[in-house]
């Protein structure tokens, strides 16, 4: 988290060889984390920024709107918690 005047800013480093689907997915959750812990200093910016493994290139990259991720990360979770629902009865 960076603080820059009265905005705060995540900013979620990552070492890989791209920008990957889930990516977007993770920083809305920590956002919403992050916005629920501390609703007096709610997050304005989201930024990922992608350190190459290979090369230590670096490669910012701005996100907007993320609500449609974040309802992606809630859907996937609720999946996950069926599937532990399901297997605990199989236990039976």
């Amino acid at each position: 988290m960076i603080k820059k005047g009265d905005d705060y800013i995540l900013v979620d480093f990552k070492t890989s060889k791209a920008f990957y689907f889930e990516m977007p997915i993770q920083i809305a959750a920590y956002k919403y984390l992050w916005n629920y812990a501390h609703p007096d200093k709610k997050i304005k910016f989201e930024f990922l920024l992608r350190i190459g493994k290979e090369d230590a290139e670096f490669e910012p990259r701005k996100l907007g709107d993320l609500d449609k991720e974040f309802k992606l990360f809630m859907s996937l979770l609720d999946v996950y918690n069926l599937k532990k629902e399901i297997e605990g009865k199989m236990k039976l």
